[in-house]
């Protein structure tokens, strides 16, 4: 998402539709628990590069060719 202005409103709409049925430390902080992804505009491709050996097992394992 590049649209980060609306970061503040995404953690305050999280906050009321938890409303405090769950308790952890993590959602205690919700300023550092929902943040922008830290690869900005590459995520996506590194996600790519990081699954192309799983799915290359799982093609040559259904002999898909």
């Amino acid at each position: 998402m590049h649209q980060e202005q609306l970061f503040p409103l995404i953690r305050k709409e999280v906050a009321a539709q938890l409303n405090d049925y769950l308790k952890t430390k993590e959602l205690a902080d919700l300023d550092h628990y929902i943040v922008p992804a830290s690869l900005k505009r590459q995520s996506g491709y590194t996600g790519l590069f990081y699954s192309l050996p799983s799915m290359q097992k799982k093609e040559s394992s259904l002999n898909l060719k």
